[in-house]
């Protein structure tokens, strides 16, 4: 475990001289996971871990350049004690929103048929900002093409026989339910082959395939059909 190598006294001197995104990345853990280390150390050994604050300075500089989650990850401060440093400190909210690109988030949403939860992921925000920002700016998942257009006859037996994909993983790429997918193989009379051992994907390998697939609707005269 993480605990047993990276002990309170071992955190602490790494601090000195790295952020804990760093010190995440150094030992393999997610930032978010580093994070609730720290707060736990930080409490259960106040002495070694005593709280400061970035100056006002800091704060707006970080605030150009990350989101206040990013930059909780990067401190170890809560999302709470942010917020009341920027209010303390006069520094104007800078919500994520602000930097939301209409036209893109269309592009990501309707074309290459981006979850909520993966435009979240690429700004730092929640999924209900961004379901909000797509309402509001009139997104609508009937914008984009029918499901049956973009996963063919061919292009499923393609995923199912070839790729060896799974429901799970097929809703993934198109971003419709499971049950609209199984509605859709059924009437292509297509179904999952039984296997012994489950085939799984890594997600850097689904996400290449979706952009692979999904990149020849955004430009229809790039024939980027799977092989």
């Amino acid at each position: 475990m993480l605990k047993d190598i990276l002990t309170p006294q071992k955190l602490k001197s790494e601090l000195e001289h790295s952020n804990l995104s760093q010190i995440a990345k150094r030992y393999g853990v997610s930032k978010q996971y580093m994070t609730q280390v720290f707060a736990e150390y930080r409490k259960q050994y106040p002495h070694l871990f005593p709280e400061t604050y970035p100056s006002k300075e800091w704060l707006e500089n970080a605030l150009k350049q990350n989101t206040i989650l990013g930059i909780c990850n990067e401190t170890g401060l809560s999302y709470h004690r942010i917020r009341k440093l920027m209010d303390e400190y006069g520094i104007p909210k800078n919500t994520v929103t602000a930097r939301f690109d209409k036209q893109k988030i269309r592009q990501q949403y309707v074309v290459y048929r981006w979850s909520d939860k993966e435009i979240a992921e690429e700004y730092g925000c929640s999924v209900y900002l961004v379901k909000k920002f797509r309402y509001d700016h009139q997104i609508f998942k009937n914008d984009r093409l029918p499901l049956k257009d973009c996963l063919t006859k061919d292009m499923a037996q393609k995923l199912i026989n070839n790729y060896h994909l799974g429901l799970n993983e097929i809703h993934y790429i198109f971003d419709a339910t499971p049950n609209e997918i199984q509605k859709l193989l059924e009437s292509y009379q297509i179904s999952f082959p039984c296997q012994d051992q489950p085939f799984s994907h890594t997600s850097s390998f689904l996400r290449d395939l979706k952009h692979q697939i999904l990149s020849g609707f955004a430009n229809p005269n790039n024939n980027s059909d799977i092989v």
